[in-house]
């Protein structure tokens, strides 16, 4: 039984070593799977002082691959470094090259260092550097104070601050991402506290910092700080509503009064008939006319007498959908024996256009009671009126708005009481000022007794904005695109003419709101 034991712990001692062997390998695999995995990147290098100011410096580096953070960390030489120092830092961007760094002390000597944290969570230092800032002089300049961030918008920023008293210039340095040169701004008045920034990029983090120059002559820095611009609004499929509250307010032999409600939010409004018979297909060709929007009626002249119409208000949203009111109907008013129909005026033109005139030509019928010529802006609401002579052939409009759309008729009233119209037709004052553009390329909005011209439109590169009737007064312009960002404002004296540059803009539509004297009024504008 004894030799049988002592047979059986030696046959196990193979096995003993056996497993030993094994766990050993385990040991050596998981030493170096460890070592692997602690080491996936590598310190930052090209270390190099760019720049150094009296309270700034700005430190130059390459970042290596598979990092997920890095940090400038600076600080002051005054004692040995150690461990248990406390280090200024400031995050960096991972695409960067370069940092600057504020609020140092004048005269003194620094460590700096690049500390980068590895998608694995370990981290590596840089060597440390060292640099000196520039000395004070007797007689500093002041840097801004109390900078702050406000107003943060997909595109638009504002900047708060104070500058101090004896400062001479001053300006907002902003660094989009990787740039190497600041977009310099200008900031006027001196006694400003803020200033705003616009065509900025969504979803993008800039770096800003106020530069200013004292009586001195020195110029001094704020300390570099960041804002990150918000994600833009994505569109929807509808951002507007169909017209409501169609209603005929009055009908005659051969035209219509339509009234409606207009929705909020629309870059465009039509008035469509047809006649009821026969029944309109999607292939039906409507009669249309441009709705000012603003307005609540509209008129539609050149139909027939005693015929039935269906009509309807087409509204194109500013994100380019459309959109259908309900259907309507009327039937125009039928002529009579006992009453017949005053006759309209024939041989209607126009002739002799200039910027700011035009002679209407026509032959009135014989025994009208009266005759008035209508006309009326593209984008306005109001007809304007003059009484015409009835024994007239023509007459001279002198107060017309340069390089301007417009719709003309003549109105007869006979002597039985009975109206009518000849059919809508149009012109276009020409030129402009400077007798570089044609009339298709303007667009026009009535401001009270004030017209705002636009042009060109639809624009490429740039677009000038004119305020033509009255002057001494400012104007305040603000550019948004259909998600409702303001891409670009700007105010300026009402005798002066605004030029924007559109030329970096994405292409598409755009309202333009012109306000002046606190009224304000919008023109869609068309980038192509």
């Amino acid at each position: 039984m004894k030799n049988s034991v002592k047979m059986n712990e030696k046959s196990s001692f193979p096995g003993y070593l056996t497993k030993t062997f094994f766990f050993l390998v385990f040991l050596v695999f998981s030493w170096n799977l460890s070592a692997q995995t602690e080491s996936t990147c590598t310190a930052a290098t090209g270390l190099v002082v760019k720049s150094v100011w009296t309270n700034s410096v700005k430190i130059g580096y390459i970042l290596p691959a598979g990092i997920s953070k890095a940090y400038l960390e600076v600080v002051k030489n005054t004692a040995s470094v150690t461990d248990a120092t406390v280090w200024t830092s400031k995050e960096i961007l991972i695409s960067s090259t370069y940092s600057e760094l504020g609020e140092l002390v004048p005269g003194t000597k620094y460590v700096y260092r690049i500390k980068t944290i590895c998608t694995n969570g370990t981290v590596k230092y840089t060597t440390p550097g060292d640099f000196i800032t520039t000395s004070a002089t007797t007689s500093t300049c002041a840097a801004a104070t109390n900078v702050s961030v406000s107003n943060i918008t997909a595109t638009t920023v504002k900047i708060n601050f104070k500058l101090p008293a004896d400062v001479v210039t001053a300006s907002l340095e902003l660094f989009a991402p990787n740039a190497t040169t600041a977009i310099s701004k200008p900031i006027n008045p001196l006694t400003a506290t803020s200033i705003e920034r616009f065509e900025l990029t969504p979803s993008t983090r800039y770096t800003f910092k106020i530069k200013t120059t004292c009586t001195n002559n020195v110029v001094n820095y704020s300390a570099i700080a960041d804002f990150t611009t918000v994600a833009a609004a994505q569109p929807t499929t509808e951002t507007c509503s169909a017209a409501t509250g169609l209603v005929v307010k009055s009908v005659g032999t051969n035209g219509v009064k339509i009234g409606y409600t207009l929705p909020t939010g629309i870059g465009s409004a039509t008035l469509l008939v047809v006649a009821a018979t026969p029944t309109p297909t999607d292939a039906t060709v409507w009669l249309t006319k441009d709705i000012a929007l603003g307005s609540t009626y509209t008129e539609r002249g050149d139909l027939l007498p005693s015929t039935k119409y269906i009509f309807k208000v087409k509204t194109g949203c500013t994100n380019g959908t459309l959109k259908y009111s309900s259907l309507g109907d009327f039937t125009t008013s039928a002529t009579t024996s006992a009453m017949p129909p005053c006759s309209p005026a024939t041989s209607v033109t126009v002739s002799n256009i200039t910027a700011n005139t035009a002679t209407f030509n026509y032959t009135l019928p014989l025994g009208i009671a009266s005759a008035t010529l209508e006309v009326i802006p593209a984008n306005s609401i109001a007809w304007l009126t003059r009484n015409l002579a009835t024994t007239s052939t023509s007459y001279i409009r002198n107060e017309l708005v340069i390089a301007t759309k417009y719709y003309y008729r003549i109105r007869t009233v006979c002597s039985n009481g009975t109206v009518s119209y000849t059919p809508e037709a149009n012109f276009s004052t020409s030129g402009n000022k400077n007798g570089e553009l044609t009339s298709n390329d303007i667009s026009t909005q009535s401001l009270n007794d004030l017209t705002v011209n636009c042009f060109p439109n639809p624009a490429t590169s740039g677009i000038t904005v004119n305020i033509l009737g009255g002057s001494g007064q400012m104007v305040n312009l603000q550019l948004s695109n259909i998600y409702g960002t303001v891409v670009y404002q700007s105010e300026f004296s009402q005798s002066e003419i605004q030029n924007i540059n559109v030329s970096g803009y994405p292409r598409g539509m755009y309202v333009l709101r012109v306000s002046v004297a606190g009224k304000t009024n919008a023109l869609k504008i068309v980038l192509n």
